[in-house]
Formats: C-alpha cells, sequence, structure tokens
C-alpha cells in the first residue's frame, strides 16, 4: 500500500512539474517583460520533473505508512454544503463582482473581503449597507451551521467511540517530494491567474487602470517567483541527498571493505567480482584457478564448503574476508590437511635469495641473443601488418601454418625455399617464448614473494605480454586448425593455459591502474568543486552586502 501510495505522489508531482513547464515554455514571451524570474522557475520545475522520474525506478526510497483513510461524506455533511452554496450564491447576486477590478491575492486569502474593504481598482462605496447587511447574515448562518456541525461531530465520536486521528506527514524523500510539488502548484496558480487577468478583454478604463496596476503587481510577481525558485532549488538539493543516502545505506559495495583486506585479495575480488559483496562462485573459482594455480581436490573441497553455502552458489564478501584472515591470500597449499597457523610464517633469508635468483635468471635468459633472434623473426614475420589489425595477423598466422606443413612433408632442409626457412625460424621463436612466459606463468604463482620480485625489476612489463599475446596467439591457432587438423573450438579444447592467465593478468593489471586514476580524479575533483562552492558563497556574500547600501546593481551604468 506505501508503494502504492508513494506512486500516485510522483505521479501527481510530475504532472504539475510538467504542467508547470508547459505554462512556463508557452507564456515565455508574456514573462520577458513582467516575470523575468520566470525562466529559474521553469529550469527547477524541469530539474524536479527529472528526479521524479528517477525515483519512480527505486520506489523504495519513498516508502512510509500509508496515510489514514478519508471518512465517507455524511448526509449532514452534503446537507450543509448545499446549503452554504445557495447562501453563496444568494449573497453574490447582492453584491458586487466585478473581475476586471478585483485586486490581485498575494496572501492566498479570499478575494470578498478586498472588494469590500478596498484596494487597486475597488469599486465605490455605494452599497455599503447592503453588504454590511448581507455579511452579517452569511456571519450568523455560518455560526449556526458550526454549532450544528459541531453537534453531530459530538454525535458520531460518541456512536464510533473513535477519537479525532491527525493526518501523519510524509517524511523522508516522500516529505520532500509533497513540499516542492505544493511549491510549484502555488506558483503555478499564481502565474495562470496573472496571466488571465493580463489577457482578459478590458473596456478602455479598466486598460488604463490594468496598466498602473500591473507595474506593482509584476514587481510583486517577481519577488514571488524568485523567492519559490530557490526555495525549490534548496529542497531539490535535499532531495537528491535524500536519495543519495538512501542508495549508499542500502546497497554497500566493497570498497567500504578496502581496510579489512590486504591490497592482493581487495583488487582480485574488485577487478574479478566486481563492486557487488556478493559474487557467482563458478567466476571466483575461475579467476583463482588461472591467476594462482589449481587447487587440490582436497583443498578445493574445503575452500568450497566454507567459502559458499551448502544452498548457493554464491561467495561473500564476508566469508572472503574471514577466509583470507586464517589462511592468507593466494590460500596456501594443503589447507584441509594443516591446521591454520597462529602467525603468518615468514620466508628464511635463504628462500628469499633463491627466489631471487630465479626471477634474475628469467630476466638474463631474456637478454641472450639467442632470444633476440627469435623476437625479430617473430616481428618480421608480421611486418607492415598495423597492430590493431587482428584479422590480417590471423591470416599472415595461416600462411605460416601452410608453410611449416609443407616442409615438414621435405626431409632435406636445403631443399626448402625462403619463405619455408622463415616460417620455421617463426616456430621456433613461438615455442621459446611460449616456454619463457609458462615459467613466468609458475613463478607467479609460487607465492608473494616471487610477485613482489617480479613488480620490483617491472618484468616483462605489459608491453612485452601484449606484443607476446598479439603475435603467437594467431600461430597457435593456426597450428590447432592447420597443422594439427583439429576443427574444434580453439577456445575451448586448444588454447594454451598461458595465454588465459596472460589476459587475466593484463585486465587486472589496467583495471587497477584505472580504479586508481579515477580515486586521483575524483579527489582533484571534489577538491576543485569545494574551492569553487566557497568562491561562489564568498561572491554571494559581496554582492549581498553591497545590496544592503540600498545602491542598484546597475546604477553606474543607468547614470
Amino acid at each position: 500500500m506505501a508503494v502504492m501510495v508513494a506512486a500516485l505522489i510522483m505521479d501527481n508531482a510530475g504532472k504539475v512539474a510538467q504542467s508547470a513547464i508547459t505554462l512556463v515554455t508557452e507564456k515565455a514571451e508574456d514573462w520577458k517583460q513582467v516575470v523575468p524570474e520566470a525562466h529559474d522557475f521553469h529550469r527547477e520545475c524541469i530539474h524536479f520533473l527529472n528526479i521524479i522520474d528517477a525515483l519512480r525506478l527505486t520506489p523504495d526510497a519513498l516508502q512510509d505508512d500509508p496515510p489514514p483513510a478519508k471518512p465517507r461524506p455524511r448526509f449532514a455533511n452534503v446537507a450543509r454544503a448545499i446549503q452554504i452554496s445557495r447562501q453563496f450564491v444568494k449573497s453574490s447576486r447582492r453584491g458586487v463582482n466585478d473581475e476586471e477590478t478585483r485586486p490581485l491575492n498575494i496572501n492566498g486569502n479570499n478575494n470578498s473581503s478586498s472588494i469590500i474593504n478596498g484596494g487597486y481598482g475597488a469599486t465605490s462605496q455605494q452599497g455599503a449597507p447592503e453588504q454590511q447587511q448581507n455579511a452579517e447574515e452569511t456571519t450568523t448562518q455560518t455560526r449556526d451551521t458550526s454549532q450544528a456541525d459541531q453537534q453531530n461531530a459530538q454525535e458520531t465520536t460518541g456512536t464510533r467511540g473513535v477519537s479525532k486521528v491527525q493526518k501523519k506527514k510524509p517524511r523522508g524523500a516522500r516529505g520532500l517530494v509533497v513540499e516542492i510539488t505544493e511549491h510549484i502548484e502555488k506558483s503555478q496558480k499564481r502565474l495562470n491567474k496573472f496571466i488571465k487577468e493580463h489577457e482578459e478583454k478590458k473596456s478602455w478604463y479598466n486598460k488604463v487602470k490594468w496598466a498602473f496596476r500591473r507595474a506593482i503587481i509584476a514587481k510583486e510577481h517577481r519577488d514571488f517567483i524568485k523567492d519559490e525558485s530557490n526555495t525549490i532549488r534548496h529542497l531539490l538539493n535535499d532531495l537528491v541527498l535524500c536519495q543519495k543516502l538512501a542508495e549508499s545505506s542500502k546497497t554497500p559495495n566493497i570498497e567500504q571493505f578496502e581496510s579489512d583486506m590486504t591490497q592482493e585479495p581487495y583488487f582480485f575480488w574488485k577487478n574479478h567480482i566486481g563492486q557487488s559483496i556478493v559474487g557467482k562462485w563458478n567466476v571466483f573459482l575461475d579467476a583463482y584457478n588461472l591467476l594462482y594455480g589449481k587447487l587440490g581436490q582436497a583443498d578445493l573441497a574445503y575452500v568450497e564448503r566454507t567459502l559458499k553455502p551448502q544452498s548457493g552458489n554464491e561467495v561473500t564478501i564476508y566469508s572472503f574476508i574471514t577466509f583470507n584472515r586464517k589462511h592468507g591470500f593466494p590460500f596456501k597449499k594443503n589447507i584441509a590437511t594443516t591446521a591454520p597457523a597462529t602467525e603468518e610464517p615468514v620466508l628464511s633469508e635463504e628462500a628469499r635469495m633463491e627466489i631471487t635468483k630465479m626471477v634474475m635468471k628469467m630476466v638474463t635468459d631474456f637478454s641472450k641473443p639467442e632470444m633476440q633472434k627469435h623476437l625479430i623473426a617473430l616481428y618480421g614475420w608480421y611486418k607492415g601488418i598495423k597492430r590493431n589489425d587482428t584479422v590480417k595477423y590471423q591470416e599472415r598466422a595461416n600462411e605460416w601454418a601452410k608453410l611449416v606443413k609443407e616442409s615438414r612433408d621435405i626431409e632435406d632442409e636445403a631443399q626448402w625455399n625462403e619463405q619455408q626457412k622463415k616460417a620455421v625460424a617463426v616456430d621456433k621463436a613461438r615455442r621459446e617464448l611460449s616456454f619463457f612466459y609458462q615459467k613466468y606463468m609458475v613463478m607467479w604463482r609460487v607465492g608473494q614473494v616471487s610477485r613482489e620480485a617480479l613488480n620490483d625489476v617491472d618484468f616483462p612489463g605489459k608491453s612485452r605480454i601484449k606484443d607476446f599475446l598479439r603475435t603467437c596467439k594467431p600461430l597457435d591457432r593456426a597450428n590447432f586448425h592447420i597443422i594439427i587438423g583439429n576443427t574444434g573450438n580453439w577456445d575451448e579444447k586448444g588454447k594454451p593455459k598461458v595465454y588465459r592467465f596472460l589476459e587475466l593478468f593484463i585486465a587486472e593489471d589496467e583495471k587497477k591502474k584505472e580504479d586508481e586514476k579515477k580515486k586521483k580524479e575524483n579527489e582533484s575533483k571534489s577538491s576543485t568543486e569545494a574551492s569553487a562552492s566557497g568562491n561562489r558563497q564568498q561572491t554571494r556574500t559581496t554582492e549581498g552586502e553591497v545590496s544592503d547600501l540600498g545602491v542598484p546593481r546597475n546604477a553606474v551604468g543607468t547614470a
């Protein structure tokens, strides 16, 4: 019921805002001369309508207790309404009700009092005794009617035994929507009345009177619309803030748990699961196996039983943090059979030196002349092709596979032609580079020390890994389909694991750098907005001080 009521409130608010926008658009030409601040009101109405459309997508933010049902009209109330309407018709016939000479109702009160008491364009004092008599009759009948209503209300209360319940005012975002709607409706009624009075057909005498009155009324309208626009602007700011707070409190994200984990498990979750605190188990397991190697059967069963609920296929950030604090990340080997240590084991200096030697040997092997020869042969095969043209790369790789297949049918290497010799050299380079990056994958999975050592020397680097994927992956695909003759799906059956590992490694690294870049941009943007807001506030204060002196801003230009 609360959702339905909230939807009705939003629909009503949207319709009011839309009608106000239509009115301002149609009457924009007239208001340029009379109500310059109307364009501010127009802009705020459009802003409000956009927020209403956004709030329709999240009705939960507007849920509240439903308002009490309206009581059904009783026969006594209907009779009272008929009696009042008859008396109103009777009194209106006797009084003078000249719409043309009626002054503008600023305070929203009944204009009949203004007609009797006078004002701008008020009628003459002829017939004043008759008006006074009508007013006294109306007051007497109204008093009698109110006494009858009071008696009916007491009888109803005594019969039902129910006390009068006051209406509950909406709160939160819903209350802001209602308040903004009221301001828009009030402004729209006032502007409608002004336009109607401006466009009404008048006699020459009333035209002259309206020309004098319009200047004063236009000034009142400008002040009114300006105040309403400022009020709506502040309420819109509160509404947006309320909505943001509701969204942030409802849906926690991974960034709120950054301080509960080390960098490696935090970025692993953020890059492969995303901002959500709940992820799919198969996505989690595939990403872990590619980056850190497959878990044993016993370890996999233990991890799955601990991280994943029995009735679901999801893993939450809470179980992930708890498991990391107990077993570290990446998970240690044989965690299912060994008890977790009370303290994190520390590697000896000898073990660290051995890992460092292995990393440095990889760097040295990559710098040897033989590796340089392989790289020249590989890059030369794709010479003249643009780096981002994957189709041309694959076509060239298919040509290589055909030449290699032909060369294997020729036993004497001396009978190979020049293209076949180049193709065989490219095949050797493919094997050597593939073996090198497989060693790199194994080194990465050894542990945290090896990963830190590889990051410290910045080896092999993102650009070299991308070159390997761009040049060797098409060759392995062509080898699978043309040389081996397999017609199956290469990505599922023939793609080596080293490619999946490197692709995931590159994507994770790029996403990490992109997140850090966005974080810095947001921090700089926040500081810039804060300084700009301070400058605007200082400017407003200065303008307010100048205006308090009573000197118009354009006084110098006018003079």
